[in-house]
């Protein structure tokens, strides 16, 4: 073989050999484009589905059987309204009492049996004191995430003992 010959061949080694490093860096850059669009959708849909819809589905189920009990000091006691509602007008209201608790992390709220109709009646039989309140045990886990959410705990039940 002639020194020309091992020239062209090395010269043919060498194309094959950039050939097959640009099918690679080309199926490298496939691969992190399509990760990419996977980590993207990904945050569009499934993150939402799962903050919004699994998670607050599950942890209702969870307390429903799992409880925290534990004795609250109340300050105060009252109701509010809410409201949801859209820009077309759909929505709904409800009543609600808040019990402001000294030692329970602030607010927890009474939505179980309060109704437009006896919410008024309801908030002038109780009164400040001591009360055995019950909770579910992952809401009162995140009730310090719940606080900058802005969302409060449910009162699942509650017993007056005295001042």
């Amino acid at each position: 073989m002639s020194e020309e010959e091992g020239t062209e061949l090395t010269r043919r080694e060498s194309l094959a050999r950039s050939r097959s490093e640009a099918k690679t860096v080309k199926r490298k850059k496939v691969l992190k484009d399509r990760l990419q669009a996977l980590g993207i959708l990904f945050l569009i849909f499934v993150l939402p589905l799962a903050i919004f819809v699994i998670i607050p589905s599950s942890m209702g189920a969870y307390d429903k059987t799992h409880h925290r009990t534990m004795e609250c000091e109340v300050k105060d006691i009252y109701s509010e309204s809410t409201r949801t509602g859209s820009a077309k007008g759909a929505g709904a209201s409800g009543r609600h009492i808040i019990f402001d608790t000294k030692n329970c992390r602030g607010h927890l709220i009474l939505q179980k049996g309060v109704y437009w109709d006896n919410v008024d009646e309801l908030v002038k039989s109780l009164k400040p004191g001591r009360y055995k309140i019950t909770v579910g045990e992952s809401e009162w886990k995140l009730a310090p995430l719940y606080k900058i959410l802005k969302v409060v705990p449910t009162i699942q039940e509650y017993k007056y003992l005295g001042k």
